[in-house]
């Protein structure tokens, strides 16, 4: 009544799945990315810059992430990730979509107040859920509800819903 539905069995099966990668010494990131056959990785690398200050009550900024290749995205947040441009600029993935930056080691994920320099990270992004990617769910969560009124949200695939109960 209170959530999305399958929202919780998600992030379960999300914990249980990285726990497993660092209990096994595999991929971390590679199996928060296993849960969402339509998410993908952006990119691996550094956070080489850090902006953010408080503008009313929220916690606003851009993180750059800068790859062994020397190929810098960009995130615009907003207490939560926004939007990614690649190297040349392009729109990568917006809001609804989930961005995350996960610790490229653990995999678990950094929150924008706990983004530093130098922090090894891995970028990616996962499917919303299919209400939000509505015209009346782009209203309050695509990228023109947070200011960014040229960015089009471009759906990245559909989010696999199960149940683990």
């Amino acid at each position: 009544r209170y959530t999305l539905h399958h929202t919780i069995s998600q992030a379960w099966d999300l914990g249980r799945r990285v726990l497993a990668a660092q209990q096994e010494k595999a991929d971390p990131v590679a199996a928060v990315l296993g849960t969402q056959p339509d998410g993908g990785l952006l990119c691996k690398g550094r956070i080489s810059s850090v902006e953010r200050d408080i503008v009313g009550h929220f916690l606003k900024g851009m993180l750059k992430i800068t790859t062994k290749e020397g190929q810098v995205y960009s995130v615009d947040f907003q207490n939560e990730n926004l939007v990614v441009k690649g190297p040349g600029g392009d729109v990568l993935a917006t809001v609804p979509d989930l961005i995350a930056v996960l610790h490229a080691d653990s995999g678990l994920p950094i929150f924008t107040e706990r983004l530093v320099y130098g922090l090894p990270v891995a970028l990616i992004v996962l499917p919303a859920p299919e209400i939000l990617t509505r015209p009346e769910g782009a209203a309050s969560f695509g990228p023109a509800f947070f200011g960014f009124k040229d960015v089009e949200h471009k759906k990245i695939g559909e989010q696999k819903l199960f149940s683990v109960w």
